[in-house]
Protein backbone atom coordinates (compact mmCIF):
# COMPACT_ATOMS: atom_id res chain seq x y z
CA UNK A 1 0.00 0.00 0.00
CA UNK A 2 3.29 2.31 0.74
CA UNK A 3 3.59 1.80 -3.32
CA UNK A 4 0.45 3.46 -4.12
CA UNK A 5 0.74 6.27 -2.23
CA UNK A 6 3.86 7.13 -3.52
CA UNK A 7 2.83 6.99 -6.86
CA UNK A 8 -0.06 9.39 -6.01
CA UNK A 9 2.32 11.68 -4.80
CA UNK A 10 4.23 11.36 -8.05
CA UNK A 11 0.94 11.89 -10.04
CA UNK A 12 1.75 15.88 -9.71
CA UNK A 13 5.09 15.71 -10.25
CA UNK A 14 4.67 13.49 -13.64
CA UNK A 15 2.24 15.79 -14.66
CA UNK A 16 4.20 19.03 -14.13
CA UNK A 17 7.04 17.63 -15.96
CA UNK A 18 5.15 16.04 -18.97
CA UNK A 19 3.82 19.95 -19.37
CA UNK A 20 7.24 21.06 -18.96
CA UNK A 21 8.56 18.76 -21.69
CA UNK A 22 5.11 18.61 -24.07
CA UNK A 23 6.33 21.13 -26.72
CA UNK A 24 9.81 19.72 -26.98
CA UNK A 25 8.85 16.11 -27.24
CA UNK A 26 4.73 15.18 -26.77
CA UNK A 27 5.47 11.67 -27.85
CA UNK A 28 7.78 11.12 -24.19
CA UNK A 29 5.38 13.68 -22.58
CA UNK A 30 2.59 10.75 -23.55
CA UNK A 31 4.64 8.15 -22.76
CA UNK A 32 5.89 9.42 -18.85
CA UNK A 33 1.97 10.14 -18.25
CA UNK A 34 1.12 6.58 -19.42
CA UNK A 35 3.78 4.68 -17.62
CA UNK A 36 2.31 6.74 -14.34
CA UNK A 37 -1.19 5.75 -15.12
CA UNK A 38 -0.28 1.95 -16.14
CA UNK A 39 1.53 1.88 -12.53
CA UNK A 40 -1.10 3.57 -10.63
CA UNK A 41 -3.79 1.26 -11.92
CA UNK A 42 -1.46 -1.93 -11.06
CA UNK A 43 -1.09 -0.70 -7.44
CA UNK A 44 -4.53 0.28 -7.05
CA UNK A 45 -5.91 -3.26 -8.01
CA UNK A 46 -3.15 -4.42 -5.51
CA UNK A 47 -5.17 -2.85 -3.06
CA UNK A 48 -8.33 -3.84 -4.73
CA UNK A 49 -7.61 -7.00 -3.71
CA UNK A 50 -7.06 -6.56 0.04
CA UNK A 51 -10.30 -4.78 -0.19
CA UNK A 52 -11.85 -7.47 -1.46
CA UNK A 53 -10.74 -9.86 0.85
CA UNK A 54 -11.51 -7.72 3.99
CA UNK A 55 -15.75 -7.65 2.51
CA UNK A 56 -15.36 -10.89 2.27
CA UNK A 57 -14.76 -11.41 5.97
CA UNK A 58 -16.99 -8.59 7.13
CA UNK A 59 -19.70 -11.05 4.92
CA UNK A 60 -18.78 -13.94 7.21
CA UNK A 61 -20.39 -12.10 10.08
CA UNK A 62 -23.69 -11.26 8.07
CA UNK A 63 -26.84 -13.35 8.46
CA UNK A 64 -26.72 -15.75 5.62
CA UNK A 65 -29.44 -13.77 2.98
CA UNK A 66 -28.58 -10.35 4.01
CA UNK A 67 -29.81 -7.64 1.90
CA UNK A 68 -27.37 -5.34 3.27
CA UNK A 69 -23.75 -5.83 1.49
CA UNK A 70 -24.76 -6.75 -2.12
CA UNK A 71 -26.52 -3.14 -2.52
CA UNK A 72 -23.69 -1.65 -0.83
CA UNK A 73 -21.09 -3.00 -3.04
CA UNK A 74 -23.33 -2.94 -6.54
CA UNK A 75 -23.16 1.13 -5.10
CA UNK A 76 -19.87 1.66 -4.45
CA UNK A 77 -19.26 -0.38 -8.12
CA UNK A 78 -20.83 2.18 -10.11
CA UNK A 79 -19.84 5.11 -8.11
CA UNK A 80 -16.19 4.04 -9.21
CA UNK A 81 -16.88 3.56 -12.64
CA UNK A 82 -19.11 6.40 -13.34
CA UNK A 83 -16.10 8.73 -12.08
CA UNK A 84 -13.52 6.58 -14.23
CA UNK A 85 -16.24 7.29 -17.37
CA UNK A 86 -16.95 11.04 -16.31
CA UNK A 87 -13.16 11.84 -16.18
CA UNK A 88 -12.23 10.18 -19.12
CA UNK A 89 -14.82 12.12 -21.15
CA UNK A 90 -13.59 15.38 -19.05
CA UNK A 91 -10.08 14.46 -20.64
CA UNK A 92 -11.60 14.30 -24.02
CA UNK A 93 -12.88 17.61 -23.45
CA UNK A 94 -16.81 16.33 -23.60
CA UNK A 95 -17.92 18.46 -20.37
CA UNK A 96 -21.58 17.88 -21.35
CA UNK A 97 -21.28 13.86 -21.64
CA UNK A 98 -19.22 13.73 -18.35
CA UNK A 99 -22.14 15.28 -16.70
CA UNK A 100 -24.62 12.78 -18.31
CA UNK A 101 -22.57 9.84 -17.00
CA UNK A 102 -22.66 11.40 -13.48
CA UNK A 103 -26.36 11.74 -13.56
CA UNK A 104 -26.96 8.10 -14.84
CA UNK A 105 -24.56 7.48 -12.85
CA UNK A 106 -27.21 8.77 -9.82
CA UNK A 107 -30.55 6.95 -11.24
CA UNK A 108 -28.23 3.33 -11.01
CA UNK A 109 -27.08 3.97 -7.67
CA UNK A 110 -30.78 5.15 -6.36
CA UNK A 111 -32.11 2.49 -8.13
CA UNK A 112 -30.36 -0.38 -6.90
CA UNK A 113 -30.30 1.16 -2.97
CA UNK A 114 -34.46 1.19 -3.60
CA UNK A 115 -34.60 -2.02 -1.94
CA UNK A 116 -32.78 -1.19 1.54
CA UNK A 117 -34.74 2.06 1.51
CA UNK A 118 -37.96 0.25 1.27
CA UNK A 119 -36.85 -2.90 3.97
CA UNK A 120 -35.71 0.67 6.00
CA UNK A 121 -39.50 1.79 5.43
CA UNK A 122 -40.64 -1.53 6.45
CA UNK A 123 -38.90 -1.34 9.62
CA UNK A 124 -39.80 2.26 10.66
CA UNK A 125 -43.55 0.58 9.95
CA UNK A 126 -43.54 -2.14 12.63
CA UNK A 127 -42.35 0.21 15.10
CA UNK A 128 -44.75 2.46 14.70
Amino acid sequence: MDGLFALIALAPVTALVALSIRKESPVFALLLCLAEGIALLLAGLDGARALIEEIRRVQAYLPAGSIWLSPLLRCCAVAVLVRVGAELCRDAGEGSLAAKVELCGVVAVLTIALPLLRYLMQLLAEFV
